[in-house]
């Protein structure tokens, strides 16, 4: 039996494998107690920080979707930002849900996961329109 993946199945596969080794780095060297730099340099500062990278990257390449510019919404820098903005949403949301951070912290949040929705209706949705234009 042979898994035929095509290219936006394979770039989201691989975006999601890059994101768990991303997170698996970030944890292993800024968690506090495990090594000098996550005493001081906790793990939700960088979680900050790849919030407002995510943000403004997922803003960039919507804009070069909508101008036309990125003309393939198969690329992997494209499904990877939309994979990285929905998965600091859900991760904030996760945290939110036991009362660990404060709603006002969620709110920034929010603006990641419809960046990442946008991208992903983007990437499954509006081709899916295309094929049955096409039949």
């Amino acid at each position: 039996m042979t898994i035929e993946l095509n290219k936006k199945k394979y770039n989201i596969l691989f975006s999601l494998i890059l994101l768990a080794l991303l997170a698996s780095i970030i944890i292993f060297i800024f968690y506090p107690g495990r090594s000098a730099s996550g005493a001081k340099f906790n793990v939700w500062v960088v979680f900050i920080l790849a919030r407002y990278i995510a943000l403004y990257i997922g803003i960039a390449v919507i804009l070069l979707r909508a101008l036309r510019i990125l003309k393939d919404n198969s690329v992997l820098i494209y499904i990877f930002t939309g994979s990285l903005n929905i998965c600091l949403g859900v991760i904030c949301l996760v945290s939110f849900i036991p009362h660990n951070t404060p709603s006002s912290f969620l709110n920034l949040f929010i603006i990641n996961d419809v960046i990442g929705a946008i991208i992903f209706m983007d990437t499954m949705v509006f081709d899916f329109k295309k094929k049955i234009k096409a039949n």
